[in-house]
Formats: C-alpha cells, structure tokens, sequence
C-alpha cells in the first residue's frame, strides 16, 4: 500500500503545472499548424520611405503676385483703376485674382496652341517613335548569359529539405523545387528570424492565389501584396520568393497558371536584384525557359525577364512596389507610357521602364524635342497643391509614379487626394545659342509661363511690351481689324494686370506695340522676348522661403532667396526690395544641414558667414554648385 501511495504521489501533478504544460502545448501545436491567409499583413512590412529630396518639394513663390503698397505719385495700372471704380459703385474693393491653377492654364494654353495647330492634340497620347527597342535589348541580355547552371545545384547547397513535422522528415529535392498546388508549411530556405518565415508562407500563398492555382476575389490585389512583402524586406525574403516562383513554374500542369506564375517573375525582376549566390542559378534558369518554353508565350517572358533583372542588378532595388499600370504593360511585354507637360500646354507621350531614370527622360525629351543642348533642362514634379520638386537625375521614373499613387491612396477623401504632373522645363539658365532652335523655344515658353504667372515682380508696361512680343510670336504681323486675342488676352497677361471692365483698353494698348513689330519672324519675336526679360537681375530664379539667424544687417524675419545664374539675391518678399546680392565672384563656399543653409561670402581676408533656417538646403547647395562648376568650365 505504502507503495502504491509513493507512485501515486509521484505521478500527481498540480492543477496550475498542469495547465502550464496543456498552454506550452497549444503554443506550439499552434505555432506549427499555423498558416496566414493570403489577406493577412506581413510581419516584415515596412513602409516604403518618401524620395531622398521630398523635402525639397516647395510651395511656387510669385513674387509679382504678392500684393504691395503703391509708393507716392506711381501710376496704378489699368486693372486697379477698374477695381478702385468697382470698389466706389459697390462699396467693396476687389482683391487682386488669384493665378490659375496649373491644370487650368495648362488647358487654356492648350486651347489656344490648338487655334493654330488644330492637329497637334491627336498625338499626345501616343508615342511617335519607339524609344525603348526591347527586341534588341532582350537579344544583348541573353548574349551575357553564355552559363547553365542547374538550379537543383542551388537547391542542394542553400534550401531546406528536413521540413515536415516534429521529426522533420527530409523532402526529396524534386519534390522541393517543382510546382506545389496548396499551401507550404514553412520557408523553402531555413530563415531564422520567425517573422521571414511568416512572410515567406504570406508570400506563397498570395502566389497560390494570382496564379490561379487557390481561389482569388481579387488577384491584382494578391500580387500586391507579394511585392509590398518584398519591396522593403531584406535580401533572404527576396530570394525565397524567387525561388517559391521558380518552384511554381516548374512542371507546372497548367498552362495558364505557369504563365501568371513568369508575370510574376517578370515584375521581381524589375523590382530587385537576388543575391550574388542565386544570380546566376536565376539568370540560367531564365535562359534555359528561352530554349526548352514549355508553353506559349512563356519563352518572351523568360527573354524580358532576363532584361529586367540585368538592369536591375545594375542599379538596385526599387523603392516602391509597382503600381497597377506598370503590372498591366508587363503583361503586354510592353513600356509604360508616361505623359510630360510643357509649359506651352502640350504633352509629349514617353516610354519608361524599370530602369528608366530622370536623367534618361530627360535625354528622351531632348531627343523627342530636338533640342541640341540639354544640360539646362529638367524634369520637375509639380502637383495641384502648387507644389514643385525638381527630380534627382538618379530617380526611377516608374518608383516616382508609384510614389504618387502612394500619396493618392493615403488621401481619405477623394477631393484631398493629390495629382501629380511631369513637367519638362528650364532648371539652369544657363545661355542658350540662338542656332538651338527647339531649345530656345522651350526656354521662350518658360519666360511667358513665368512672366504671365507673376513669377517676377514687373510693370504694367513691361508686361504690355511682352504681350506684344508674344502675340508677334504667335499670330505673325498685325493685320487691320483683326482682333487675334479673342477671349484669351488673360493668357497675355498677368492676373494681376488684367480685368474684364478695362480689356478692350489693354488690348489697345498691346496692339500699340505690336504694330510696331511688323517683320519680326517667329525666332526673332522670341528671342527678343527672352533678352527683354534676361535683363532682369531675377530672371531665371528659383525662389525659397527662409528665415535668417544671423544676418548684419536688419532683415525681415522670412526672406525668398533667389538663386540664378549670376548669384544669390536675398529678397523682401513684401516690397520686393533686393535686400543684398552675392554675385558667384564673392561667394566663398556654401553648405547645408537638413535644416539649414550656410553662404560664406567675402574674400579670402573677410569673410562673413550667412545661416538661413530652410528645409530646401539640399536644392540650393545643387543649384549653387551647378551654376558655380558651368562658370568655371567656361
């Protein structure tokens, strides 16, 4: 008895070790049986950063705009008469109007470009020249692929093959690596950190899911999800990922899941480069698709794939996931179409791909526009919020357009959501040669944009003379009892100098000048035009509000500094007073933090160091210097 007692007791556990026990049991029983769904988030995720300059993004400062005092015994201009009578019948006076939205103007200027190109609208939405050969560049691509190696070979040295249950019974290698139809139950390469093994399982399951082979609401949605797993993650996940659709796609049954199974591939491989130990296992497997197609449609896949993850292996990853556009031309084997504005109201359609930076859409536009000398040009990012960026040579057009639809979808109305635009425009004023015909044109349509946008604080008169230089541009000598401004005289003109009760006044006034134009070509009329303006000290500036911490002199508490080609202007932005100039000639050096900008001026015996408080520091440091390197070339 004695016995039977002291095994009992033995054998006895407590109600709370028991319970310790039965929940360390369900932990792990769950741990192993678990499996996200396809619409889980990923535990990895991480939110794709906003571009390296998006600070730089900065309001458009229209310094002709800002309102003024009227100094003692000046002349008020037209439009301010008729507001001041406006003001005495009714009582209120009326502010000066606001400037058109961006989209307006480009509209209205598109309207009256059409008058006299009626044509002209009919090919803004298709590209006139192939600007991406992807049959030659496909053909290179498979060139420098002379190797074959076997992906078992990689399999063998770098996967997993004890994976199933407590014993972790050993999967055989074909088994491993050829198409599954369900779920997998743990990472094909033995990751470490449980949260790759979660995402990798995530990440199979959404393949499952786009390829047709689980069932899908929404496949387009699914394929999302892949590369917002992949997008950020570290370099382990993105080669478990095309290994799992390598896997998918070998002996495969289904012809049309093999396929959305290479889509995929195809859009990874623009995406981000796999490691130096899968490269070539990656790019053999590529090639031998070419040769040995195991269905239709699938070889063409395999060459533009071998395409994209070259270049992509050049430059790196991206830095977003791509967007529904770029996913539906992949499909195509196709560029994506991207529409740059100019300031003339017209559009000029561009092909981008993976690869496609700023500085090839710039070189693009050049060649599409005929310009000879493209250095001065850029492409900038300009939004309906009045916002602009100049974009780094370095940005992946494709990742800037993701961006967008970012910000769109982060709107939580549609109203607030913002639109985004390319524009193609001067960036450094450099001087053009008169003999480069299309780019004076371009900087010509700038000077206008710029001038009838109140960019530059400037007369009534002046801005009369320029009409008539405009109109001379456009409609070619003046004709008797021809009224060629129409409606549009607003597009002449400034906001601010322009009212309806005084316009057959203004247009007296501009046809004055343009009477005197007669015989002036079309060439001639601009480049009068932009010498008019170029004698401005602010021509050609880029303006930033900041503030000074520690300026000499007594200087406002906010300031616009304006950068050109001849130096730094520091401006007051109430009365447009040039408060100081620092031509390059007396500009030691400069620099910038992420809040600050620094100028250094003088000369080698005295100096005296500028601190301005700005969040653009980055654009002013690359203005100045590029300005700074042209003048010492020259």
């Amino acid at each position: 008895d004695e016995e039977k007692e002291k095994m009992a007791a033995a054998s006895a556990v407590s109600p709370a070790a028991s319970n310790r026990g039965a929940s360390l049991a369900s932990r792990i029983s769950k741990r192993i049986s678990f499996q996200p769904k396809a619409d889980d988030q990923p535990a990895y995720e991480a939110t794709p950063a906003a571009p390296t300059n998006r600070t730089s993004a900065r309001a458009s400062i229209r310094l002709g705009a800002i309102p003024t005092a009227n100094a003692a015994g000046s002349r008020l201009s037209m439009a301010d008469v008729a507001r001041q009578k406006k003001a005495n019948i009714t009582g209120e006076f009326q502010a000066e109007p606001e400037t058109p939205a961006l989209e307006d103007r480009f509209a209205k200027l598109r309207a009256l470009r059409n008058r006299a190109n009626p044509e002209a609208e009919a090919y803004e939405d298709e590209v006139q020249e192939r600007q991406i050969d992807l049959e030659d560049l496909t053909a290179q691509a498979m060139a420098e692929v002379n190797y074959d190696l076997p992906f078992q070979a990689y399999a063998e040295e770098f996967l997993n093959f004890r994976r199933k249950g407590w014993g972790k019974k050993h999967v055989p290698l074909e088994r491993l690596i050829t198409w599954k139809p369900d779920r997998i139950k743990s990472s094909l390469h033995a990751l470490g950190d449980p949260a790759l093994v979660h995402d990798s399982i995530l990440a199979f399951t959404n393949i499952l899911c786009y390829m047709g082979d689980k069932s899908s609401k929404n496949p387009m949605a699914n394929a999302k999800k892949i590369f917002r797993i992949t997008v950020q993650c570290p370099e382990e996940l993105r080669d478990e990922v095309y290994c799992q659709l390598i896997k998918q796609t070998t002996n495969n049954p289904n012809p049309s899941s093999c396929l959305r199974g290479w889509e995929l591939l195809v859009i990874c491989a623009g995406l981000f480069p796999p490691s130096g130990k899968l490269e070539k296992y990656l790019l053999s497997y590529f090639r031998r698709a070419t040769d040995q197609e195991p269905y239709p449609g699938i070889a063409k896949m395999a060459e533009y794939a071998m395409l994209r993850v070259q270049r992509t292996i050049e430059l790196g990853a991206r830095s977003e996931a791509p967007t529904e556009l770029e996913m539906m031309a992949v499909r195509e084997i196709s560029p994506v179409t991207v529409r740059v504005h100019m300031l003339d109201g017209s559009i000029t359609p561009l092909e981008a791909e993976c690869w496609t930076t700023v500085a090839d859409l710039n070189s693009a536009m050049s060649h599409a526009l005929k310009i000879r000398d493209g250095s001065p040009f850029g492409l900038f990012e300009i939004s309906n919020r009045d916002e602009e960026r100049a974009l780094e040579d370095e940005d992946r057009i494709l990742d800037v357009i993701a961006y967008w639809d970012r910000e769109r979808q982060l709107a939580k109305r549609a109203r607030d959501a913002p639109t985004f635009q390319f524009v193609y425009k001067v960036r450094l004023f450099f001087d053009i040669k008169e003999d480069d015909v299309r780019a004076v044109e371009v900087a010509y349509h700038q000077a206008v944009h710029d001038v009838t946008d109140s960019r530059y604080p400037c007369s009534e008169d002046d801005c009369l003379r320029l009409a008539a230089l405009q109109a001379q541009q456009r409609f070619g000598d003046y004709q008797d009892g021809v009224d060629v401004f129409g409606d549009e005289l607003q597009a002449f003109l400034p906001a601010k100098y322009y009212h309806p009760d005084v316009e057959d006044d203004l247009k007296a006034a501009v046809t004055e000048t343009y009477k005197l134009l007669k015989g002036y070509d079309e060439q001639e009329a601009m480049n009068n035009y932009l010498d008019y303006v170029k004698a401005w000290k602010i021509y050609g500036s880029a303006y930033f509000f900041v503030e000074p911490q520690n300026a000499r002199d007594e200087l406002p508490p906010s300031v616009v500094l304006a950068v050109n080609a001849q130096g730094v202007l520091v401006v007051d932005p109430a009365s447009k007073e040039f408060l100081n100039e620092y031509p390059y000639s007396e500009i030691v050096t400069w620099g910038h933090s992420s809040i600050t900008f620094v100028l250094v001026t003088g000369n080698l015996i005295r100096q005296q160091k500028l601190y301005f408080k700005t969040q653009q520091g980055n654009e002013i440091n690359s203005l100045i210097h590029a300005y700074v390197n042209r003048l010492v070339d020259e």
